[in-house]
């Protein structure tokens, strides 16, 4: 199962991952590799992953659309609050949208579940 992360971090720990990702850059070695964000408070995650757009992977999961266009079509949402939301978990890479020769295949969701990490 591949799994997205949400992590809650302090800022000062945010500030030591950070740094050490930077040394591990500097001398020339690959980073961590971890995959997911991170926020600094539970408001802010819960911001990024509101019900609609919760919704929204799992139409882009069950109906395959092979357009933003069409995506919107399902959800039954305006298209450029579709549009930004797609574009939004594209850059995080939570979604691929086919460009270019792929255009016309469908989205894809590229995670079967989305992790939240909070230390107490």
């Amino acid at each position: 199962m591949r799994v997205f992360e949400v992590r809650i971090k302090t800022a000062a720990e945010a500030k030591a991952e950070f740094i050490a990702a930077w040394k591990l850059a500097e001398a020339g070695k690959p980073g961590p590799g971890n995959t997911g964000v991170f926020f600094t408070d539970f408001d802010a995650a819960r911001a990024l992953f509101t019900e609609k757009r919760l919704e929204m992977l799992r139409l882009i999961r069950k109906h395959k659309p092979t357009s933003i266009n069409q995506l919107a079509k399902i959800a039954g949402r305006d298209f450029k609050n579709i549009y930004t939301d797609v574009i939004h978990f594209e850059n995080l890479d939570i979604i691929r949208v086919p460009r270019g020769k792929r255009a016309g295949e469908p989205l894809e969701v590229l995670y079967d579940a989305i992790s939240l990490h909070a230390a107490v």
